[in-house]
């Protein structure tokens, strides 16, 4: 679920017959469910409103889910592949990173 450039990842609860979510990527915690799509869209939507609104009341910089830094530690011999590979390419390392990470996340899905 995306709303306001935030995701929400939902889990059924077969035993209450409810849906549950959560927004990822962010250190605050923010939940929402629903028994139907419908009302766990709504609660979603609600949920995201209200942490900006609080947010802003607190006059706090509400967290962003991605800021397009991602951080990574690897082995010097992977970090060396990868440079291999996106020099191979005629392409920077992070141009290389980025087009083999949209690649990869399409197939994921």
């Amino acid at each position: 679920m995306n709303y306001k450039d935030y995701v929400g990842i939902v889990e059924v609860d077969t035993e209450d017959r409810m849906l549950y979510g959560k927004v990822i990527g962010l250190r605050d915690v923010i939940g929402f469910e629903g028994a139907s799509f419908e009302e766990l869209e709504a609660s979603f939507h609600r949920a995201v409103d209200g942490y900006l609104e609080v947010c802003a009341e607190e006059g706090k910089e509400p967290q962003k889910p991605c800021s397009g830094n991602i951080l990574i530690r690897t082995y010097p011999e992977t970090h060396r592949e990868v440079i291999r590979a996106a020099a191979a390419a005629h392409m920077s390392m992070n141009q290389w990173v980025e087009k083999t990470l949209k690649e990869r996340t399409r197939t994921a899905m």
